[in-house]
């Protein structure tokens, strides 16, 4: 539907430019991203509100040319986002059952996918017994995400950072004060502490399984309220796609 109405709208398809290879550096690549969705340091931490870090990478990605969609009914355990790689307009799509930060990391991951030129489904589990080939790609897109979340100088330059002078240990009141700082989960942040050789694997990998099990309580909890159709559809197909619909219907298309 909206490639047709593009081509109507203006006589030719928009084409998605940015390009990336598996053999590039991901601290360099997610770099590369902020400059690309134009979202700086400034932009990120001053964001408020449930929604407001994923709104912010939401509309900068439909702005870089993406059109990103949420589903609904679909348990989180068994999706948390895909991506279609359609060369003249690709698509992510994530599972509005996942937490918003969860839904920012997918957002990420996913628009590495399509740089990549590599459609898919998001595996953020790197640890499954995937061909080798496979695990390279989800590995790559996670680091590249993580970077383009929490680039690494502004990590180590953070305060409770320069002041760790112990182990490889963090208690939750650190891991929550640094997520907070970045707008995302505890979970993306300790995995960049252990990117970044401040942490253990094997305390990673203890810490995931609780965030894991946290997060499952959470998507499964019912969320009450009552959203008005406008705000649901708007939320479903993102503002690129809304607004797409209503140009055309104004220019009668």
């Amino acid at each position: 539907m909206a490639l047709n109405l593009i081509e109507d709208l203006y006589g030719k398809l928009p084409g998605f430019k940015h390009e990336i290879s598996i053999t590039d550096d991901p601290e360099m690549v997610g770099s590369q991203i902020r400059d690309i969705l134009k979202v700086d340091s400034e932009k990120q931490k001053k964001v408020s509100g449930k929604y407001g870090a994923f709104n912010l990478w939401r509309a900068a990605i439909e702005s870089a040319g993406v059109l990103v969609f949420q589903s609904t009914g679909v348990d989180v355990a068994e999706m948390r986002g895909f991506s279609i790689n359609e060369l003249s307009l690709p698509v992510i799509v994530l599972n509005s059952g996942d937490t918003p930060n969860g839904r920012i990391f997918t957002l990420l991951h996913e628009f590495a996918h399509i740089m990549l030129k590599e459609g898919g489904i998001c595996d953020l589990n790197e640890d499954y017994d995937l061909p080798p080939e496979k695990q390279r790609i989800e590995i790559f897109c996670n680091h590249v995400a993580g970077a383009a979340l929490i680039p690494r100088e502004e990590l180590l330059n953070e305060d409770i950072v320069i002041r760790k002078t112990y182990g490889g240990d963090w208690n939750d009141d650190e891991l929550s004060t640094l997520a907070k700082r970045f707008k995302i989960s505890e979970e993306v942040v300790l995995r960049r502490l252990l990117i970044c050789g401040l942490t253990t694997n094997s305390f990673y990998k203890t810490k995931r399984d609780g965030f894991r099990k946290k997060y499952e309580v959470i998507s499964k909890k019912s969320r009450g309220g009552f959203a008005p159709p406008d705000i649901l559809a708007i939320s479903r197909v993102g503002r690129a796609f809304v607004k797409l619909v209503l140009d055309s219907y104004y220019q009668e298309k």
